[in-house]
């Protein structure tokens, strides 16, 4: 199976390639430390300001649009 970003074999449950597993990994952990050391902030709002970010790869800008586009489906409902 292929990863769901990119043309990489997919080796995780969720559908990422090896960097992508990594980024998604790294993005959760990250949001988990965002909110300890600024406050409580809406997941949306952290992948946004994310997404700003020049430093931030292109890696973890790709899961970050997975999960924006995920977060809002799931409001459609």
């Amino acid at each position: 199976m292929k990863c769901l970003l990119c043309w990489r074999e997919s080796e995780s449950k969720e559908g990422l390639c090896f960097y992508h597993k990594e980024s998604y990994r790294s993005l959760k952990e990250g949001y988990r430390r965002w909110c300890r050391a600024y406050g409580d902030m809406g997941e949306r709002r952290y992948l946004e300001r994310l997404l700003e970010l020049p430093e931030c790869g292109e890696w973890v800008k790709d899961v970050a649009k997975m999960e924006l586009k995920r977060l809002k489906e799931g409001c459609d409902d």
